[in-house]
């Protein structure tokens, strides 16, 4: 788990923001706790691992709210001891109880239990409930640890689709002088593009860059699919080269974006340029970059070329033309009329499926078999029907 850097000074991103952070006051032991006596017989027994001990003394004093906090306080260094005080919780505790808990576990590393006791959290808040994240940063005040947690909150609403939240949580570490791990940017980065909004992407790309959070190649690789899913590919080639230029390594998954791009913009020779690059850049295209190149040329209908493509594909030992590029080949031929070859191109894939499936499950093969043969016999009534 990659740690989340914390500055006791504001980042860059914090002296930027224009709205102010305001964190609840924090509670003072001395006033979260009426009782004391009981308080410090509690954590005695706790920090002793003696918790059947202390299941006995809750079962004639009630754990209050305040107790649990003032108790969670008191043995936030042993992680066992809180969590074994947080599961005596004669109800759901409290979000500054979630969040105390949260630091301890994640100070001790304790990422599993850290995750899912997020997890937990997070799937029974109703969607406009009362935010977390000042929580956590009230009791980070208090506690002086552990920035690592809020880059497991920022991951923990981005995993669970809350991605609104997830924005509140990298905007708000900021302020509390923290910046999240690459490793979850990418990951927010990422979904906000599978989410339909790569404008936001890029926007959260550049609040990374001022909070002095570097990118890494997935990170090139998404901003790139972002821009080009933007309908600008024009700053999404700008963008890889940008990067290529600081020394990033920029992967296939990169290229392929801006060659998809281009292909959907009827630009293929743009996106065979780009193949054509690939070598000198220390790259070996691969089964997807041709059949981006296919799928270009017989979206446009110039099935030469991609048959030409295709060629070049069989006769690269480290290639197999596989399924999809042969169900694009069909296609291509089907709305070109040339029924003939489209054919042509099922059997090939049956054959296809026959060799290289040989030594997966038996009902896999049958399945894709049948499929093939499926697509062939619909290809001959379609024949028959235009003729």
């Amino acid at each position: 788990m990659a740690a989340a850097y914390c500055d006791p000074s504001p980042s860059p991103a914090a002296a930027a923001a224009s709205t102010p952070y305001h964190a609840p006051t924090p509670s003072t032991e001395a006033g979260a706790a009426t009782d004391t006596s009981l308080l410090g017989r509690l954590t005695r027994l706790l920090l002793l691992n003696r918790f059947s001990a202390a299941a006995r003394l809750l079962s004639s004093s009630p754990l209050t709210p305040a107790l649990l906090h003032a108790a969670l306080r008191r043995v936030r260094l042993d992680p066992d001891a809180a969590l074994q005080l947080f599961r005596l919780a004669p109800s759901r505790p409290s979000l500054v109880s979630h969040a105390q808990l949260i630091h301890i576990l994640a100070r001790a590393r304790r990422f599993h239990d850290t995750r899912a006791l997020l997890s937990s959290l997070l799937s029974v808040r109703p969607p406009h409930a009362e935010p977390f994240f000042p929580h956590l940063a009230e009791v980070y005040r208090d506690f002086s640890f552990s920035a690592v947690s809020f880059d497991l909150l920022l991951r923990a609403h981005t995993d669970a689709d809350q991605l609104s939240s997830a924005l509140n949580v990298f905007d708000g570490m900021g302020k509390v002088g923290c910046r999240p791990s690459i490793r979850s940017c990418n990951h927010l980065l990422n979904k906000l593009v599978q989410a339909g909004d790569p404008g936001m992407a890029v926007m959260v790309y550049e609040q990374m860059r001022i909070a002095g959070v570097s990118p890494d190649e997935f990170t090139v690789a998404i901003l790139a699919n972002a821009y080009c899913r933007n309908g600008r590919v024009a700053q999404a080639v700008e963008f890889v080269d940008e990067m290529e230029g600081m020394g990033l390594e920029v992967n296939l998954v990169a290229y392929h974006a801006v060659m998809d791009c281009y292909c959907g913009m009827g630009r293929t020779e743009d996106a065979r340029r780009i193949l054509g690059s690939l070598k000198g850049k220390g790259l070996s295209p691969n089964v997807v970059t041709y059949t981006l190149l296919v799928k270009g040329y017989c979206k446009g209908g110039r099935m030469e070329e991609a048959e030409r493509v295709v060629r070049v594909m069989k006769e690269n030992g480290d290639i197999i033309v596989d399924e999809v590029a042969y169900g694009i080949m069909i296609n291509g031929y089907c709305q070109s009329g040339r029924m003939e070859d489209a054919t042509r191109e099922g059997f090939q894939m049956l054959e296809v499926c026959l060799r290289v499936y040989e030594t997966r499950d038996f009902f896999q093969i049958i399945s894709l078999i049948v499929a093939s043969f499926m697509a062939v016999l619909l290809l001959g009534l379609l024949m028959k029907l235009l003729l």
